[in-house]
């Protein structure tokens, strides 16, 4: 069967271990007629589904884009080696780094990040210290009275 083979090409829980059996029990069973308002609620409830469950993006690291970009350099040196034409070739390359261009920001972004040492990295914590009766810190109310002192005991 068609289905079984596609769905064994796929892959994954559930696809792998298909049997024929069970894709006829399937299909035997859903085999009614929908009426135009069933067909519009499973599209409203499809569509309702598809925006509750958000995506997570793809996790990039540098070592991500490295590789996608070595593939994609890969790439472009296999088409300029077996096309023959040379424009055509050139042609072809370019569109394959310009469609690469939003992944090369990504990049840069990322590699920007990774190099840009934050901030609080060039501060340092500094303890406030109280003075006691002991250890008495000079206070600058005290300093006109001293230079005045000095000046007149001469």
């Amino acid at each position: 069967m068609k289905i079984i083979r596609i769905a064994r090409e796929v892959g994954g829980e559930g696809f792998v271990d298909m049997i024929d059996e069970e894709v006829e029990a399937y299909i035997e069973e859903h085999q009614e007629v929908l009426t135009n308002k069933e067909l519009e609620d499973l599209v409203k409830s499809s569509t309702e589904e598809e925006e509750e469950t958000e995506v997570e993006p793809a996790m990039w690291t540098l070592e991500k884009f490295g590789k996608v970009f070595r593939m994609a350099q890969n790439l472009k040196e296999k088409i300029m080696d077996y096309d023959p034409m040379m424009k055509h070739s050139i042609k072809v390359t370019c569109m394959i780094t310009e469609a690469l261009q939003p992944l090369q920001e990504m990049f840069n972004e990322l590699k920007r990040q990774k190099q840009q040492l934050p901030v609080t990295l060039f501060f340092h914590k500094v303890e406030k210290k109280v003075s006691t009766i002991e250890d008495p810190q000079p206070s600058a109310s005290s300093a006109p009275d001293v230079i005045l002192q000095s000046l007149f005991s001469v």
